[in-house]
């Protein structure tokens, strides 16, 4: 099966338009449905097997992500969590790559409230996995 890679950015919209349990595939079939004949289609309400869903290592979360395992899998608590992220963001940074636009502007406001609600938003798997 093909793969899209989609920026941070755009994974959140489409994100905000699925219903639960609906993995990005089904959104977008949902979508597509929508626009092609002006009905939505029944689309399976988990998701499918065979679709689990990989964080792009091009990614904040899938580098924060690639970390954790190279780490060993340890039990991260959210402060971790959250240096970690600033860590991965700020060599984004310096590699001249921006993939989640939000977090870096809440970072260089200082607004830890933002960050730590990004953070859990993330849904990592050793935190609070969905």
């Amino acid at each position: 099966m093909p793969e899209i890679y989609l920026p941070d950015d755009l994974y959140e919209r489409l994100g905000r338009l699925a219903r639960p349990f609906e993995i990005p595939a089904d959104v977008i079939q949902r979508l597509v449905d929508e626009k092609e004949d002006g009905q939505a289609r029944q689309v399976p309400f988990c998701a499918r097997p065979g679709h689990p869903r990989k964080p792009r290592p091009d990614s904040l979360r899938g580098a924060v992500t690639g970390r954790w395992e190279e780490a060993g899998r340890p039990k991260w608590d959210i402060e971790e969590a959250i240096r970690v992220c600033e860590d991965v963001d700020e060599e984004f940074q310096q590699a001249g790559k921006n993939p989640a636009p939000r977090f870096r502007e809440g970072r260089s406001r200082g607004d830890t409230t933002y960050i730590r609600a990004f953070v859990y938003g993330y849904h990592f798997q050793w935190l609070n996995p969905r």
